[in-house]
């Protein structure tokens, strides 16, 4: 533990931290070059839409799942950079999904709980 203070002390810009759980497909797919065909896309669809001046039917749905069981451990890691341990993606998962449109209006969260039966205790 001492040195690891006196290591921390020499490099400030280093930090313990936990890191955020990342499944490897995810990793693989946040290249630049995916993220520009991406955007790329996005705006095609949009001009063929005719969508580009109406942010108010612009809705981004986004979906966060929430590992039950899984803890990454902790590191030591630069503090300008996030984080993130690759991990399987098994487990049981509550995953929440969002929605917002460009104009700053959202729509109530949706949540979907592992099993196989409704468990009203949830609620």
């Amino acid at each position: 533990m001492k040195r690891m203070k006196g290591f921390l002390n020499t490099w400030p810009e280093m930090l313990v931290t936990k890191p955020r759980a990342l499944r490897f497909v995810r990793v693989k797919m946040a290249s630049e070059t995916v993220v520009m065909t991406y955007f790329s896309h996005l705006e095609t669809c949009l001009k063929r839409n005719d969508l580009l001046d109406k942010p108010n039917l612009i809705y981004n749905v986004d979906e966060k799942g929430v590992p039950i069981l899984y803890k990454p451990p902790h590191i030591v890691a630069c503090t300008n950079h996030p984080a993130q341990a690759v991990t399987s993606g098994k487990g049981h998962t509550v995953t929440i999904f969002g929605a917002g449109s460009a104009s700053g209006s959202a729509i109530p969260p949706y949540f979907v709980f592992p099993g196989i039966k409704m468990n009203y205790d949830l609620l």
